[in-house]
């Protein structure tokens, strides 16, 4: 039906006809998959910076030395970095939806334990588990626009194959391309 030596106006129209959403459902579509993949990508970094200006109160409390509460983020960071090279083919046998859902309420469940640590271990083992999960974001935001159909052509497609070269330098940068590519053609 579509043959890839066919002209860009072309494929577009098969891709059209091959994806019947109506154009404003297509470009919330867009919108929506723009904002996950931001929220998903902001998770992990963003439980690092409110958790930095915190390490003094921290220390304090359960009575540690500063080298000890960078053991805390050296946690973190080691399992965050390990799961980030597995959250992709993970999701890819069990399903994006699963895993970003079972990856959320591990990490609420670890945030939840770092506010209630009883020791300076159990914060340890909780900012673990948000290493773990929080890696998530990372992987499967990676995965989802790469599977995500979008029309040969368009601006939209353009954009996620800069940003495909450009994700290791800025990970926002898929998001916001997305959204200025949905802002640019309403």
């Amino acid at each position: 039906m579509c043959a890839a030596g066919d002209r860009a106006d072309t494929r577009l129209l098969c891709w059209r006809m091959q994806n019947p959403l109506p154009e404003r459902q297509a470009d919330r579509t867009v919108l929506l998959l723009a904002a996950m993949l931001a929220g998903l990508a902001m998770l992990g970094p963003f439980s690092i910076d409110t958790y930095m200006p915190s390490f003094p109160e921290i220390e304090q409390t359960f009575n540690v030395t500063p080298q000890q509460m960078q053991l805390t983020l050296s946690a973190y960071l080691a399992t965050f970095s390990i799961m980030t090279l597995f959250h992709g083919a993970i999701s890819d046998s069990f399903g994006r939806r699963r895993v970003i859902l079972v990856n959320l309420a591990v990490f609420v469940a670890a945030t939840i334990g770092c506010a209630v640590a009883q020791d300076f271990s159990q914060l340890l083992l909780f900012r673990a588990l948000q290493g773990l999960a929080g890696g998530a974001g990372m992987g499967v935001g990676r995965a989802m626009p790469a599977s995500t159909p979008i029309p040969p052509g368009t601006t939209a497609c353009r954009a996620r194959e800069k940003s495909e070269v450009d994700f290791p330098v800025d990970p926002f940068r898929k998001a916001r391309l997305l959204v200025c590519c949905y802002l640019a053609t309403i």
